[in-house]
Parts: C-alpha cells; sequence; structure tokens
C-alpha cells in the first residue's frame, strides 16, 4: 500500500492511497540489474519522521536466505514509481547491511509530493523494490507582530515587529512600514530592517528608527515579511497600530557664572542651544539646568539637579560634551537607582532602542552596575564618536555625526522610560 503524509512542523497527518509496483529494468553503477516486483515481505519502507525541512526514511528488510550486497532509498518529486536509473530520480545509499536501514532526506520544496521506497540488491544482480510512500510538508507561512510603540519623540520613533514563527520558508526581507491613514503597506514609506530572521536569542525581534516625522500626530505602523514558496514571492503584514508623536521635550538652560569671554561665552552658548535641540526634540524629557564656567574643571561635569559646570578647555565646549553632561541631570549615573538597572541594562525600552538604532539586535547597554557613571553605546563619551566615524565601529555600524546626536537622546528618552529616576 502506499501510503501519503502530510507533514506539518508540529504534527503529521497520515492518509492512505493505492498500491504501486514497479517490473522495469534500472541500473547500478553501470551493471544492469533485473528488477522483481515489490515485495513487502523482504524490504518495507516507511517516512519514520518529518521535522521540516528534514525527513528521516526508515526500510526494515528481510533476506530469507538472500546475500544482500546494497540497500538504499530512491526519490523523486516527479516520478511516482522512482526506481534506480529513472528520470530524475535520486538515491540514498546505506552501507551498514543491517536488517533496519535509515537516511535523512533534506526536502527543498514545500507543498509538494515526494516518492521514495527503499530498495535492496542481491549478490545475483536482482533489484527487490519495498511499497512507495508519499510525503508532503506543507508550507506554513511567517506569523508577525507589530509591537506596542514605547520610545516615540516629537519628531521620531524607533519601530519594531516580531516574529511569532518564521514558518518552513524562505524569508527573503522584513522590516517596518508607516502612514497616517492606516494599514500602511510597502507601497508607503517603509525601512528595511536588520536581518534577524534566525535570531532565536532575542525573540526574533527587528525594527527600524523612523526620523523627521511631524510633532503631535497619529501615526499607523505594520510590520511586513517577504517571503518564498517554491520559487513565488509573497508579503504579509501584521497588526496595524497607531501611535502619536509627542509635544517632545521641555528642557531649558540659563546662565549661572558666565567666562567673561566673548568667545568662549558664544561657544558655550552655541553647544547649550544645539544640545536642547535634540534634547526638546528625540526625548520627552523635562529639566531647568544652569550653566556656569570654571577653569578649574579639566572638562565639563553636571549633577542631577542641572547644575552644569564648563572649564577652560575649548574642546569641550560644543554639543557632544553639553549633550553628555545634560544626561547626568537626566539621571545617568547620578540617579539613586542607576545601579539597579544592572550591565547589560535589564529593560526592555533602552535595549530595543538600541539595537534597532545600531542595527545590530544582539547589542546591549553598558554601564549601570559595573560602577560607571556613564552608558555605551551612545553616551558621546568621547569627542571622535561623533566627529570621526568609525572609531565608534560596532560590527559595522557606527554613529557619526548628527545621527549620535539624536542616538543620545533618544537613548536618554527610553532610560527614563525604562523607570531610570529623575531629580523631580
Amino acid at each position: 500500500m502506499r501510503k501519503i503524509y502530510f507533514a506539518f512542523v508540529t504534527i503529521a497527518l497520515f492518509a492512505i492511497a493505492g498500491c504501486s509496483q514497479s517490473d522495469e529494468l534500472s541500473t547500478d553503477g553501470g551493471t544492469s540489474t533485473r528488477t522483481i516486483k515489490y515485495d513487502n515481505s523482504i524490504i518495507h519502507v516507511t517516512v519514520d519522521s518529518i521535522v521540516s525541512p528534514t525527513v528521516t526514511l526508515r526500510a526494515f528488510v528481510k533476506s530469507e536466505g538472500l546475500t544482500i550486497n546494497k540497500r538504499g532509498f530512491v526519490w523523486s518529486i516527479k516520478n511516482k514509481t522512482p526506481a534506480i536509473g529513472g528520470k530524475s530520480v535520486f538515491r540514498l545509499l546505506d552501507f551498514t547491511g543491517k536488517d533496519t536501514i535509515s537516511n535523512t532526506l533534506n526536502t527543498t520544496y514545500v507543498d509538494t509530493y515526494y516518492y521514495v521506497r527503499g530498495y535492496a540488491i542481491t549478490n545475483t544482480a536482482d533489484t527487490i523494490y519495498s511499497d512507495i510512500d508519499s510525503f508532503m510538508i506543507s508550507s506554513i507561512k511567517p506569523q508577525i507582530e507589530t509591537m506596542p510603540v514605547t520610545n516615540r519623540v516629537r519628531i521620531a520613533a524607533i519601530l519594531l515587529g516580531r516574529f511569532i514563527n518564521q514558518g518552513n520558508v524562505t524569508i527573503n526581507g522584513f522590516g517596518i512600514c508607516i502612514n497616517r491613514k492606516g494599514y500602511p503597506t510597502m507601497s508607503d514609506q517603509y525601512i528595511a530592517a536588520i536581518d534577524t530572521a534566525s535570531d532565536t536569542n532575542y525573540k526574533g525581534q527587528f525594527g527600524a528608527f523612523f526620523d523627521n516625522l511631524t510633532a503631535n500626530t497619529m501615526y499607523h505602523v505594520r510590520a511586513y515579511c517577504i517571503y518564498t514558496v517554491n520559487n513565488q514571492k509573497d508579503t504579509i503584514y501584521a497588526n496595524d497600530r497607531i501611535f502619536k508623536t509627542t509635544f517632545g521635550g521641555d528642557v531649558r538652560w540659563t546662565w549661572g557664572d558666565r567666562s567673561g569671554d566673548a568667545t568662549v561665552d558664544a561657544r558655550i552658548t552655541q553647544a547649550m542651544d544645539s544640545a536642547l535641540y535634540y534634547y526638546n526634540n528625540y526625548s520627552n524629557l523635562y529639566h531647568r539646568v544652569t550653566v556656569n564656567y570654571n577653569s578649574g574643571v579639566p572638562t565639563a561635569d553636571c549633577t542631577l539637579s542641572g547644575w552644569m559646570r564648563f572649564g577652560a578647555v575649548a574642546t569641550y565646549q560644543w554639543v557632544g560634551t553639553a549633550q553628555h553632561e545634560m544626561s547626568h541631570a537626566m539621571g545617568v549615573g547620578t540617579a539613586w537607582n542607576w545601579s539597579s538597572f544592572g550591565d547589560p541594562w535589564s529593560k526592555p525600552i533602552a535595549t530595543q532602542s538600541i539595537r534597532v538604532l545600531l542595527k545590530d539586535m544582539t547589542q546591549n547597554i553598558h554601564g549601570a552596575y559595573s560602577g560607571q557613571i556613564h552608558f555605551w553605546p551612545g553616551g558621546i563619551n568621547y569627542r571622535n564618536e561623533v566627529e570621526n566615524p568609525g572609531t565608534s565601529n560596532t560590527k559595522g555600524v557606527v554613529f557619526s555625526g548628527v545621527y549620535m546626536l539624536k542616538v543620545n537622546a533618544m537613548m536618554c528618552n527610553a532610560l527614563r522610560e525604562d523607570g531610570l529616576a529623575s531629580y523631580y
């Protein structure tokens, strides 16, 4: 009897079809062999297990006094009665000489029948075939989810998707779509995400950083996945989520003690005004900062209450330093619960954010529990991280220039969303 198997990833369905046999001549290694009408009492084949894309074949051989020199399996997706030497027929050999033989077949096609049977070649050059089994691995499409939006600011947002099930098809790409009218597709604005389809350690998450959005505006977002089944491409979309950009941050600064040097004061003013631009557009944070000049400060510093000081070295009188010190006012290294988050950072919002911003879903935030008062990556701990691309290199992806300044503000927003305490 020929048995038909429908296989899924987690279950297998077995059905029964009609008998099949063969009396044709076939070849093995160039030697003509006589094919005996199949004899299930001598060799019987069964599909032992199906774990897509691998199928285990097993055959039971009862020699009945025959001397068997070779045994194995033949299979085909086009030939319903596969035999050695047949058209579109492939062989899986077994040299163990045991009464029970097995081999694995790595399948390529889904929703396609595979026809298999065992064979045994005797010392008299007779080939004995088993009955024919058929099985099909049914295609399972990926399942994806659009995740809640947790790090959204005035003109930007970090949007995430997740694979619930990656199926058994070929995944070609995936990412995030966004629009204002609802149910966005790839014909709308979209960004492809880093390829993390096989990244099981991080729950198959992926995401994208969307910039230059409109403040206080409703947006729709959906994750998408492009996949191929038997050389045919298709696209699926996840659930539609709605989020709203914010009014932004409310961070302000005033002078305390000036330097008395117009050039120095202008340089510090420009640094602070620029820092506030990024914090007010790429975070939702509130603070009031008092800026002072103190020639005795080697670089710059800032307290949780917002008392900031710049020293006499001009290289530190710039936007990157201002943002770095602003992060201390927001609780980085200064909040009472700073060291409670662990190293790497244990909470999801900042962790997801840095992975999306770095386009690397294996990255983590460091510094909180290792006795540091800074965080990295994204903390702007050195000026060359911003001015010299490549110095903050992580797997070929770098923060540099304006992007680094945006990242810093987005990350401080994420740290606070995760529960980092503030002074107020």
